[in-house]
């Protein structure tokens, strides 16, 4: 009203308190009511655009169907807006409930605005391997914990899974393979600032059987804490042209991540809400309680010993209460997710204000995972030249851990609830009425109700820029962000479990961990149009800090587990605390230049001069170079005549990045207390434990690439080709050392990996009528393959699974990395005679019944000289389809992914099958019934036997499978109330929407689940007891005001 009195010819006269503005009351007599639908060309609603009333400061913006509604004076105009669509002005005449308006793009389908680093350019003008990820809807409707969850299958050569199905777990996330042997993680990138997967995490290094059980938390699931309804668009850097810019931390790829920014026009308030719940999609099936007993009676009839089970004990009172003991440790896990966001603006300022509240239960029992967080996004035009923007995020997340998965050393304390809930005896009993179960330290009750693991992690990220038009086409910006991540976990193991009574009576840990890292950035952008000639160029400096700081302490032998941790001065052991620091920085002159000339020919030069305090002095300066090119054909003349080519362009690029994920420090000497005993005296003195290496310097990966981009009948379809080939040389690792030195080894750069690969991706709107019906998919194949490691023969990887010490990975030049490797078994010895004549095993000596070890090298004797390759962890291909059909308000989307020829090591198996009776683990029900009884009985199981360990300790062939899968990953069914129709005009949207989620694996894997990897990409292809990651069914709600 104000601003109708201000400026229209109005007269506002006032005798008395009744007097009105007469003029006013009938302005807004005479508004008239206009709603509508807004679509781009081809028919799709398109959210957020902004209507406003022309001249005057004020409008709305569409929701999610499109549809907006306005009160406006007649002969007013109004002006729709949205980035990548022509600016369209209708004027009001009369009142309309259902106008229909059109936005055209700006341009053509190649040249879409896209996000790269440090800035944004025109599709067209790309030249190196780029993918955007489209989030829309899926993030509302799937119950996604974390980000990256909805990337799985989005994208070709990106590969992502979670290491278990406990919420909130740590993910292996891989671009284009697997290319170094510390880290394989990408760098991500939320609103432009670097947001590392943290080295750093809440560990011990006590040594002893406690240190062994208390192996880190979740340390670089990045995005974890990021929730996935904030997300606007991603973006998939992926070869070294596109990844330059980011320099010595992009060789594994980087992850843009914008985060949806306000909108001009009315306020708008969304609710999102989904419930969930997830169940255990597969089961082993294991012995019962009667089968137990003969199984463990046959075992030890064979040995030639007592059994433990006589005749009257097959008809104990524990027989007949047989228990599989995955129904008590599985359960239905219920999560629910809501949303709520506050956004609106005028066309100096936007703002989007978003809070979210996660809950959910994992598939084990005790397990849960909470988050909550809020984003403040704010945009302000102080002026034509001066911009102002903020995007700041809080995130708090609790998780209820549990010993979800073997990873070290085979001992007591290490035991997973997985392996309790397979491996317990199926006849121990409980105590219903108390809820505690019998004594024994490895009970699967024991391990969930006497184990207290809480891990709780605050992220805070702030990001404020401001940037200057100095002239037409020239800008300059200054860019500021803080982030902290404080991480604390606590733990405590009760007296009834093995970690207590090592304890003894009670053993408590508690852990803090606190990172902390500030970036300023300069820089300095011009793009502007010369004719023919487009440039569009920057060039900067940026600082980047960390400082973190780790305390550990721990505490045993509590008077009562009643008070736990929370009373740690009442433990009569309190163990000296362990503190860490770690400071370390980076310095980056960055600087990029895109030209292009008529549309057609475009040239892109990155590079950026990086130095990092993580390396040794004399090589902390490495310079990172790019260079790009593209031809675009379809933008000829002799293109102009045919139909079938709506775009076509070719790109060749080449460019440098590199790595420097390495602990602080490591290329100088390290020197350790050390006590000594002198006569009567025990002095405390330093010794060296490290020496120094002055030459440590940058990992680098030089990469070639090749791309093709296609859109065919009006951009009805579009396809991407490419082809790369990235060479990883001066890999950042240990070098081994003689134990004579008195080192274990020393950090240093060795070898050369290459990964090279073919990715395509392809997508289609077939329908885009009433019916409409898009599909898009990829599949990406590579090649990883080990090219130089120095002096050394190969690199061997030793990790502790299920009493197996044997070296299960290895990397050798001229094979892939992370080898499984372990000895064949061809059958069971069927005969005495066989047995005899078989090859000499100092370990497993050959008996009928006992598996029949191959001698490779013929030399008659089973050793070292007999391991061979047993295939490799990595795919021969992954791929990705998606379909999405809609009919008025009903809509559908499914999404089936899948990988082929990867192989796992299946150490569940390794005693399930293995048929050695031995802590009264459990067996399989297949194993047992197909176990060998006599000549001819079997050539596949064992006999049961008592004796030694499951195939002498060692990896085979018998337990590596194949891990090829493809699944159904995704199914949604929408239906979207049309409130236009039904006269509801108060509410914008509501939408109902239900979604499955793994509902079919087709798969030979023998395991709860063939996308598994226990130990992450540093150690890929091993199942070790892992959480699975269950069926989940959703339900939920999107309504908008």
């Amino acid at each position: 009203l104000q601003h109708l009195i201000k400026k229209g010819p109005l007269q506002n006269s006032r005798s008395d308190k009744s007097d009105k503005p007469n003029r006013v009351s009938k302005a807004i007599q005479q508004q008239l009511d206009i709603g509508g639908r807004v679509t781009d060309s081809l028919g799709n609603p398109l959210e957020g655009v902004s209507v406003i009333v022309k001249g005057v400061n004020r409008g709305t913006a569409t929701g999610a169907n499109g549809r907006f509604r306005i009160r406006v004076l007649p002969g007013r105009v109004l002006v729709f807006k949205m980035m990548g669509y022509e600016e369209h002005q209708t004027a009001v005449v009369s009142s309309e409930s259902n106008l229909q308006v059109v936005l055209k793009p700006l341009v053509s389908d190649l040249d879409e605005v896209v996000v790269i680093g440090y800035g944004e350019v025109r599709k067209s003008d790309i030249t190196g391997a780029i993918s955007s990820v489209e989030i829309g809807d899926e993030a509302k409707q799937r119950p996604a914990v974390a980000v990256s969850d909805l990337l799985v299958g989005k994208a070709a050569g990106v590969q992502i899974m979670n290491n278990s199905g406990i919420p909130g777990s740590e993910i292996t996330f891989n671009i284009r393979g697997v290319s170094s042997f510390s880290d394989h993680q990408p760098l991500i990138v939320i609103d432009g600032v670097p947001v590392e997967a943290g080295s750093w995490g809440p560990s011990v290094d006590e040594g002893g059987i406690q240190g062994g059980a208390l192996r880190p938390m979740v340390t670089n699931n990045g995005l974890a804490s990021l929730n996935p309804n904030d997300i606007e668009s991603i973006e998939i850097l992926k070869d070294a042209s596109a990844t330059a810019i980011y320099g010595s931390r992009a060789s594994n790829g980087v992850v843009l991540i914008t985060t949806k920014a306000g909108v001009a026009g009315q306020d708008r308030i969304e609710y999102n809400f989904n419930v969930s719940t997830t169940g255990l999609a597969k089961k082993y099936d294991m012995l019962n309680s009667e089968d137990y007993m003969n199984f463990y009676n046959e075992a030890s009839t064979n040995a030639g010993v007592a059994i433990p089970f006589p005749q009257d004990s097959l008809y104990d009172q524990r027989v007949l209460e047989n228990r599989d003991w995955q129904d008590l440790v599985y359960q239905q896990a219920l999560a629910m997710d809501h949303q709520v966001s506050l956004t609106g603006g005028d066309e100096r300022s936007t703002y989007r204000i978003i809070g979210n509240y996660n809950n959910s239960e994992g598939l084990i029992e005790t397990s849960k995972f909470r988050r909550y967080g809020a984003r403040v996004n704010y945009d302000r035009n102080f002026s034509k030249k001066l911009k102002f923007a903020v995007r700041s995020f809080y995130s708090e997340s609790t998780s209820n851990a549990i010993p979800h998965s073997i990873v070290g050393a085979g001992n007591a304390a290490n035991i997973s609830i997985v392996s309790s809930a397979l491996g317990f005896p199926p006849y121990q009993n409980v105590d219903w009425d108390t809820g505690v179960p019998e004594e024994d330290q490895n009970h699967p009750l024991t391990l969930l109700y006497d184990r207290f693991d809480t891990y709780k992690k605050r992220t805070l990220l702030g990001n404020a820029n401001l940037t200057y038009t100095i002239l037409k086409g020239l800008s300059m910006k200054l860019n500021a962000s803080y982030n902290k991540d404080d991480i604390h976990r606590d733990l405590y193991s009760g007296r009834n479990t093995v970690l207590g009574r090592i304890g003894p009576n009670g053993y408590a840990t508690v852990f803090s961990v606190d990172n902390s890292n500030y970036l300023v950035e300069y820089t300095l952008n011009f793009n502007r149009q010369f004719g023919k000639h487009r440039i569009n160029a920057f060039a900067g400096y940026t600082w980047q800090e960390w400082a973190n700081r780790s305390t550990t302490i721990s505490a045993s032998d509590f008077p009562s587990d009643a008070t736990r941790h929370y009373n740690f001065e009442l433990a009569n052991v309190i163990r000296k605390p362990v503190l860490r620091f770690a400071n370390y920085a980076l310095a980056s002159y960055i600087g990029r230049a895109v030209y292009s000339f008529d549309d057609r020919y475009v040239v892109t030069a990155t590079g950026r001069y990086d130095g990092s305090t993580r390396l040794a002095a004399q090589n902390r300066w490495a310079f990172f170079p790019s260079l790009g090119v593209s031809w675009n054909a379809g933008s000829e003349r002799f293109m102009e005549e045919q139909q079938l080519f709506s775009d076509l362009k070719l790109r060749a690029s080449w460019g440098l990045s590199g790595n420097q994920v390495i602990p602080p420090g490591s290329s100088q000497a390290i020197f350790g207390v050390k006590q000594a005993v002198f006569g009567n005296r025990i002095p405390v003195g330093y010794i060296p434990t490290r020496f120094e290496n002055n030459t440590l310097h940058w990992e680098t990966a030089s990469g070639w690439n090749w791309g093709l981009d296609m859109a065919f009948w009006k951009n009805r379809l579009h396809a991407t080709v490419d082809y790369y080939i990235k060479d990883t040389r001066d890999q950042l690792g240990n070098y081994p050392l003689s134990i004579t030195t008195g080192f274990s080894g020393y950090a240093t750069n060795l070898g050369r990996i290459r990964n090279q690969g073919l990715e395509v991706e392809v997508g289609a709107d077939l329908l885009t009528n009433a019916f409409k019906w898009n599909v898009s998919g990829n599949i990406s194949f590579n090649r990883n393959k080990v090219l130089d490691l120095g002096d050394l023969a190969e690199i061997t990887q030793t990790r502790t699974f299920s009493n197996i010490s044997f070296p299960i990975w290895a990397s050798r030049v001229g094979q892939p990395m992370y080898m499984l490797q372990g000895f064949l078994i061809d059958g069971v010895y069927q005969t005495q005679e066989e047995a005899d004549n078989g090859p000499v095993d100092g370990v497993e000596p050959n008996a009928p019944g006992s598996f029949r070890f191959v001698d490779v090298n013929g030399d008659q004797v089973i050793d070292d000289g007999d391991v061979v390759d047993l295939g490799s962890p990595f795919p021969d291909y992954t791929f990705g389809v998606t379909n999405n059909l809609s009919y008025k308000s009903f809509g559908m989307s499914m999404l089936i992914t899948g990988t082929m020829g990867q192989e796992i090591a299946n150490l569940v198996r390794y005693r399930m099958d293995g048929l050695r009776a031995l802590g009264n683990w459990n067996m399989s029900q297949e194993a047992y019934d197909n176990r060998w009884t006599g000549p001819g009985s079997s050539n596949r199981y064992a006999a049961p036997s008592v004796r030694g360990n499951p195939f002498g300790g060692r990896m085979t062939n018998y337990i590596v499978e194949d891990g090829s899968f493809i699944r159904l990953r995704s199914l949604t069914f929408t239906y979207e109330f049309p409130l236009e129709r039904m006269g509801i005009r108060k509410i914008q949207q509501l939408k109902l929407f239900a979604t499955g989620t793994n509902l079919i694996t087709i798969t030979d894997y023998k395991g709860y689940d063939p996308e598994v990897s226990t130990s992450g990409s540093t150690a890929p292809g091993v199942d070790s007891y892992t959480a699975p990651p269950g069926r989940t069914f959703t339900g939920g709600v999107t309504i908008m005001f």
